[in-house]
């Protein structure tokens, strides 16, 4: 569907969660890199402290600055204080994934 403007809301399990399935299920898969199970991404993120950086959270819904998942996928993460890899490691999000989940941490986060 159509984002950003006035289009429809982009929720995590229509939009967000089939792009983890492709590129972030093969490391996070049971809690098994960062303490995130991308089996279920609404739920693993959203208000979820980060295993990095206790004092923020993996996605904090309408703040990307405050967002440690975007800041993962930015490449901005060293800048707060966050430590690892730019994600996904072996990969690049396109443009337009990256709108997505902008548009969805941006629109409250929802599932």
């Amino acid at each position: 569907g159509e984002t950003g403007g006035s289009g429809g809301t982009v929720g995590a399990s229509a939009d967000i969660q089939p792009i983890v399935n492709d590129v972030c299920f093969d490391c996070h898969v049971d809690d098994d890199k960062g303490n995130l199970d991308a089996s279920d991404i609404w739920s693993a993120s959203v208000n979820v402290a980060s295993d990095d950086i206790a004092s923020m959270d993996l996605v904090a819904p309408g703040d990307l600055d405050n967002s440690y998942l975007w800041h993962k996928l930015q490449g901005t993460h060293l800048d707060v204080d966050g430590k690892g890899k730019t994600m996904p490691k072996d990969d690049t999000l396109t443009t337009a994934e990256m709108d997505l989940f902008e548009a969805w941490i941006l629109g409250g986060a929802n599932p």
